[in-house]
């Protein structure tokens, strides 16, 4: 079994959450936007915490993208860049999947403004580590 601290199994799910997410949006008959939204933000925490690893730190248990995007800037302060994407993405880690005070509708544009975001900072993540693994 590999070790949470690999960083090729972050990218490798990262990568799989994003194209499953993708899928919800290709289907124009399907209107599952929450869990597409839920699986962008879930990309983008994977990417982040493969960068932190790549770089041979650590991270406590979080999946608040704004504070991930925080401890990848102390590393590169390039990825302060991000830190609208991370807020584009924040809300759905909780409000797709989980009653909240007052009904939350998920659109379409909602789960392409997640893809866009996901997209980029996976981007970003990926052309900073390079061949670093």
């Amino acid at each position: 079994m590999a070790e949470a601290v690999d960083p090729k199994i972050w990218l490798k799910l990262a990568g799989q959450e994003f194209v499953y997410a993708l899928c919800d949006l290709k289907d124009v008959e399907l209107t599952f936007f929450a869990p597409a939204c839920f699986h962008f933000q879930q990309a983008a925490e994977k990417y982040l915490k493969a960068y932190i690893l790549v770089r041979g730190k650590t991270f406590r248990k979080i999946h608040n993208l704004v504070e991930l995007v925080k401890i990848c800037s102390d590393i590169d302060p390039a990825f302060k860049n991000l830190l609208s994407e991370a807020a584009v993405l924040n809300p759905f880690y909780t409000d797709t999947r989980y009653p909240v005070h007052w009904p939350i509708e998920f659109s379409r544009h909602d789960a392409e403004k997640a893809s866009q975001a996901a997209q980029k900072i996976g981007d970003f993540v990926k052309n900073k580590i390079g061949g670093k693994i």
